[in-house]
């Protein structure tokens, strides 16, 4: 009989691969991606627990969307080269699918022979179109969809509080920067650069953003 991992890895290559290819989206087990035109990609990822046994595995379904200058910002911050395959770590939305609530294992779902391996890759495609995710990380490689998720303050797991309003001004700049000049980069930009510095390493980042937009923006040679 096969084990956890093997029962999980074929009852979800079975049953969800056909609906997100179907999108669009290509890849291999753990994870499938859809990338449009402008390099921006959508990506749906398995995670393993680290703590399955031969015996018992949990597993969660990952999604994000990570536009091309969020991924190009994230790499000039961090001072690496961006990286060339996009992980759901790179989302700048970023969700966990819910299994439903009979399935539920802490946001999990657990299987531990082929029967609650179906069960379960059953409920991962009824919850990702129930829950209209699928939908919602194809409609945000739309670059007018991200932006205005972004204005509106829901990156998904991350909601636009005191703590993270700094993430999402940032969002909006570098998205606004990747369409060139414009009168609302520059007033979002004049706002987040007044803003006063809550952390020590704001100033520098601060400079490292206005040089980034600044050679996003600037005229052809």
């Amino acid at each position: 009989m096969a084990g956890a991992k093997d029962s999980t890895k074929k009852a979800v290559t079975k049953h969800l691969v056909p609906v997100i290819r179907a999108t669009g989206f290509k890849g291999t087990w753990p994870t499938w991606r859809l990338i449009n035109e402008r390099d921006d990609v959508a990506v749906i990822n398995v995670q393993l627990s680290q703590w399955n046994t031969a015996q018992s595995a949990r597993f969660y379904v990952n999604l994000a969307v990570a536009p091309r200058p969020w991924r190009e910002w994230n790499a000039a911050r961090l001072s690496r080269p961006a990286d060339k395959s996009v992980s759901e770590q790179d989302g700048l939305w970023r969700a966990r699918l819910q299994p439903s609530p009979g399935l539920d294992t802490g946001g999990a779902w657990t299987v531990i022979d082929e029967r609650s391996a179906e069960a379960a890759a059953r409920d991962v495609v009824i919850r990702l179109e129930a829950q209209g995710q699928l939908r919602e990380v194809v409609r945000l490689l739309n670059r007018e969809a991200i932006l205005a998720t972004v204005d509106a303050g829901d990156l998904g797991e991350i909601k636009r509080t005191s703590d993270w309003s700094i993430h999402f001004e940032i969002a909006m700049v570098v998205l606004l920067a990747d369409e060139g000049p414009s009168p609302q980069l520059n007033q979002v930009m004049s706002q987040l650069l007044e803003r006063p510095s809550k952390v020590d390493s704001w100033p520098k980042q601060r400079d490292l953003l206005r040089e980034w937009v600044g050679s996003k923006t600037a005229p052809p040679a």
